[in-house]
């Protein structure tokens, strides 16, 4: 039974404490009250001013870094795309193993290159294979089409022939045979 009375004999306590702190504040330390009150307020609304600012700083530094890492974004995709033609970011972005290696930091050509290493590779060895073809094939013709010089030209007659030989070949012949080559029909 004390427990229902405590309660009853503390509020008119609180209530007389109360009314007492009122009229000290209002009456003889109103003056002080107000500037510590003051002094209170404009603590936290500094403090506040200061989260706010650095909220406001933080937002702005992230706006900034969202926006640099959407111009190097571009201009990588720019750079890839001028090296590699079939190159979509659209597509990329769907591959997850790609995704997963941009996510975690790796440029957007190096995550193209590993992700599609085996396609490059097939697409650089046929080129290869066909600039050398075309490398060869303009030799031979060079070489078909280069005037001898030097003397360096063969020294076999090229007619199977020797009755249609005319008679200055006949002579070159006659010549040569002179000087010691050897000449087969």
């Amino acid at each position: 039974m004390q427990e229902e009375t405590a309660p009853a004999v503390a509020a008119p306590q609180e209530d007389e404490a109360s009314d007492a702190f009122e009229q000290l504040i209002r009456g003889q330390y109103k003056d002080a009250f107000d500037k510590r009150v003051q002094k209170i307020l404009g603590a936290r609304l500094k403090k506040l001013r200061q989260e706010n600012e650095e909220l406001q700083s933080r937002a702005a530094a992230r706006e900034e870094a969202q926006r640099q890492s959407a111009e190097h974004l571009a201009r990588s995709r720019e750079a890839v795309a001028a090296v590699y033609p079939a190159y979509d970011p659209v597509r990329e972005a769907e591959n997850p193993v790609f995704l997963r290696l941009v996510q975690n930091g790796v440029d957007e050509r190096t995550a193209y290159e590993a992700v599609h290493h085996e396609e490059l590779l097939r697409r650089a060895m046929a080129y290869a294979a066909d600039r050398a073809a075309r490398q060869t094939a303009r030799s031979i013709a060079s070489g078909a089409a280069r005037v001898a010089e030097n003397g360096g030209g063969s020294g076999a007659v090229l007619s199977a022939d020797p009755r249609h030989l005319t008679s200055a070949e006949l002579a070159d012949i006659r010549r040569r045979v002179m000087g010691g080559e050897k000449i087969r029909f």
